[in-house]
């Protein structure tokens, strides 16, 4: 009888499959996190066109997660909506700040 066992390095990829002892190569069990966003994945995180509302599992980040730029004294804290986009509030334009 063989034995295998998978031996994980993260969430997304298994780093060595052990066959009977021997070692076998990598073998690549998602594409969360390879900075391009895949058909199975709403977003990710690694790609700059999605990571602002991007969960670490590929998914959207939950409606009120944080986002955007610090507030300021011009720009109110920024919050996701739960379906990838970051909603911030900014002070009217002419307004001091």
């Amino acid at each position: 009888m063989k034995r295998y066992q998978v031996l994980i390095s993260s969430f997304f990829f298994a780093t060595a499959l052990v066959v009977g002892g021997a070692q076998h190569a990598a073998a690549q069990v998602g594409n969360c996190g390879n900075g391009s966003t895949q058909a199975n994945e709403d977003c990710d995180p690694s790609d700059p066109e999605t990571a602002e509302c991007c969960a670490a599992n590929c998914t959207w980040a939950a409606n009120g997660t944080a986002c955007g730029p610090a507030p300021s004294e011009c720009a109110g804290a920024g919050s996701c909506d739960g379906a990838g986009t970051c909603n911030q509030s900014f002070t009217a334009a002419g307004t001091p700040c």
